[in-house]
């Protein structure tokens, strides 16, 4: 049984446009491209944009058409991104900073709505979160630093951990940044473990078996959602606590998570393209920022561990899974 403590639907972010309007039925489908890395299509978030265009009253293959643009790595994004920008879409959804660049690379005439952990305006790609006034808009994760609390977290569940291994891709997010100083006051010792691709899953966790870490800490990105089962089947059958950063790991089964609301920015990003497509210009939308992290436990799985959570870390628990 799921016990909900709040109704958490948009993280403060107000869909106004999504009404209960149906879209326009074009006499042809309009064309949107969704640029990510291969892990990208087959995050459950991904199913939630198409999920929430749905809503919006727009039937695929009526109305619109979703077509993939998938970069196997971070410099193949380059040539997707300028074959998307190509191939005559009227929109192209970026999935992360690195999409976000290479659609911006790839055109400055076709809109673009970004789901990014960077900073838009100190990248250069927008004058301002308030007023973009170029061609790319959407959402920013940027500033929503949540690893020293992740770590916190960690710690309040295991008060003897010392040594916690950081999971994440080769494109190290920006809160490693504020992992590696949280670590170091702490005097924890962090054991960084990376990997740049599903096939190097066993590799990853096996390394960071090795290391006898006290606890993992998964750091949030669209490469690491494709180990989402490996990593909660690795951390629970190994008996180590595990801290993720969104919440469809939990929902998995995984133990904590603490972060963004990412089915939340995805359903927001289906509202941009509906603004879109309805005639706004990109660069009248302000770039939203959330404003709500949550904190999602698995008390099933604490049990299984056998671990006796505090119960002023679940009082603080915006979702509990019993």
């Amino acid at each position: 049984m799921i016990s909900r403590r709040h109704l958490l639907r948009g993280l403060g972010l107000a869909m106004a446009w999504s009404d209960a309007r149906a879209a326009p039925a074009p006499s042809t489908p309009r064309r949107i491209g969704f640029l990510s890395r291969s892990v990208g299509l087959s995050r459950p978030v991904y199913r939630t944009f198409h999920a929430a265009l749905a809503d919006l009253g727009y039937v695929e293959g009526r109305d619109i058409v979703v077509e993939n643009y998938v970069g196997e790595s971070m410099e193949s994004l380059a040539a997707v991104a300028a074959r998307a920008a190509g191939a005559g879409v009227e929109i192209i959804v970026a999935d992360g900073g690195a999409a976000a660049q290479a659609a911006r690379n790839a055109t400055r005439a076709i809109p673009i709505v970004a789901i990014m952990g960077v900073d838009p305006v100190d990248r250069g790609w927008s004058a301002s979160l308030a007023r973009p006034d170029g061609n790319l808009t959407g959402v920013t994760t940027y500033g929503l630093e949540v690893g020293a609390k992740q770590l916190e977290l960690l710690l309040e569940i295991v008060p003897s951990a010392r040594h916690v291994a950081l999971l994440f891709s080769g494109q190290a997010p920006i809160t490693l940044r504020t992992l590696r100083e949280a670590c170091r006051r702490a005097g924890v010792d962090a054991q960084e473990v990376v990997f740049t691709g599903r096939a190097e899953g066993e590799r990853v966790l096996t390394a960071a078996a090795a290391q006898g870490v006290d606890g993992i800490i998964v750091l949030a990105d669209p490469l690491t959602g494709e180990l989402l089962d490996q990593v909660v089947n690795f951390a629970n059958s190994s008996r180590r606590p595990a801290i993720y950063a969104e919440r469809e790991y939990v929902e998995a089964g995984g133990l904590i998570s603490y972060g963004i609301n990412m089915a939340g920015i995805f359903r927001h990003a289906a509202g941009f393209v509906d603004r879109v497509l309805r005639g706004a210009s990109p660069a009248d939308l302000p770039i939203e920022r959330p404003t709500k992290l949550e904190l999602i436990i698995n008390l099933r799985t604490a049990r299984a561990l056998g671990l006796a959570l505090p119960t002023t870390l679940l009082a603080r628990a915006d979702e509990v899974i019993e």
